[in-house]
């Protein structure tokens, strides 16, 4: 298993960037679990794309720590 964040949607498609870094999924929006949305993380087993609600929280907790430090 292996997971990612939804980096933006275009069109019928969300593009995951892959948290290992090797790159980039052009997934079908219709594939994924309904009410996703960018910065949603994401487990990912073979096709199956289940969202990982805490570690989205966590993850916007931390980018939202950030933002403070860079604006202070």
């Amino acid at each position: 298993m292996f997971w990612g964040i939804i980096d933006r949607f275009v069109g019928k498609y969300a593009v995951i960037e892959l948290a290992d870094g090797s790159g980039m999924l052009d997934v079908p929006r219709a594939v994924l679990p309904k009410g996703v949305r960018a910065s949603d993380c994401l487990d990912i087993e073979g096709d199956v794309f289940i969202v990982n609600s805490s570690l989205t929280v966590k993850r916007r907790a931390e980018n939202l720590e950030l933002q403070k430090q860079l604006f202070q």
